[in-house]
């Protein structure tokens, strides 16, 4: 499987956003202007079961990179989890990015 990027952060890293550069599968950055952008989070490649979905800001978005707000409920368990981002934009589809690898590693 080919995955937007491989990302590393410490269990329980609330408070810190989760800077991502968003892809297609051709792995150019998606303008996100004018979506709204949530990260939907699963394990074991099961996207139909969403286990944490965190709230995404463009902080530039013509160059597709956003910043996700990690909840103290997100990233609870050490772990390797696969997440997308989704972008919807009023009356348009749901448009989707590539998959994300996250490995969720114990705290120090």
């Amino acid at each position: 499987m080919s995955y937007m990027t491989e990302i590393t952060i410490k269990k329980g890293a609330y408070g810190e956003p989760l800077a991502l550069t968003v892809t297609d599968d051709d792995d150019d950055a998606i303008d996100l202007s004018g979506y709204t952008l949530s990260l939907k989070v699963w394990e074991d490649y099961d996207p139909d079961t969403v286990i944490w979905t965190l709230t995404g800001t463009a902080t530039d978005a013509t160059n597709g990179v956003a910043d996700f707000a990690i909840t103290v409920t997100d990233f609870i368990t050490a772990g390797i989890y696969y997440g997308e981002v989704n972008m919807v934009e009023t009356g348009v589809a749901i448009r989707k990015s590539k998959t994300i690898k996250i490995i969720v590693e114990e705290s120090v």
